[in-house]
């Protein structure tokens, strides 16, 4: 299985004014840096929970033909495509009614009802929250207060890292 980011948010699910009054900074000198660490903390969290929390990106994965996929970017929120490699090389756009999506659960699902006349399938979907959830928002803005702030009254306890641990899914 291959996995490729298509498009991604360039926006922080997180108001960057929403971090600089948690941080407590006025001015906008240090916006850029915030902003950078606020990227790579959500990065962090992302590898940590296997949830795409960046905000909605799309992805394709590409697989060999199957019955039944657990999708590796999580939440999911549709299935923009199915296409099948034919005989010839070309891509073909796979019917709907030939699989079922279950995006309710996580990992959302994916469920071949007739296999692909195929070994080279790829999936493009939708994955990600369109608003954070609160504990992942409390999270960034704690990790990013620790590295802007590295006087000891600015240290906070380490549990914090334990909010995320809650949110992990593992992949199956």
């Amino acid at each position: 299985m291959k996995l490729e980011k298509i498009e991604e948010p360039t926006v922080l699910p997180v108001p960057l004014q929403s971090i600089k009054e948690y941080l407590k900074v006025l001015d906008d000198e240090q916006d850029e840096q915030i902003e950078l660490m606020a990227w790579s903390y959500l990065q962090h969290a992302e590898n940590i929970t296997n949830l795409t929390l960046k905000g909605v990106t799309t992805y394709k994965v590409t697989l060999n033909s199957l019955r039944k996929l657990s999708f590796p970017k999580n939440p999911l929120i549709s299935v923009e495509k199915v296409e099948y490699q034919d005989i010839g090389g070309d891509l073909q756009l796979l019917n709907e009614g030939k699989y079922n999506v279950d995006n309710t659960t996580v990992p959302g699902t994916i469920e071949f009802l007739q296999v692909p006349p195929s070994t080279h399938v790829e999936v493009t979907f939708k994955a990600g929250y369109e608003t954070l959830p609160k504990e992942v928002e409390l999270w960034l803005k704690v990790k990013v207060l620790e590295e802007f702030d590295k006087t000891p009254e600015a240290e906070c306890s380490k549990h914090i890292d334990s909010m995320l641990n809650s949110l992990r899914i593992i992949p199956v």
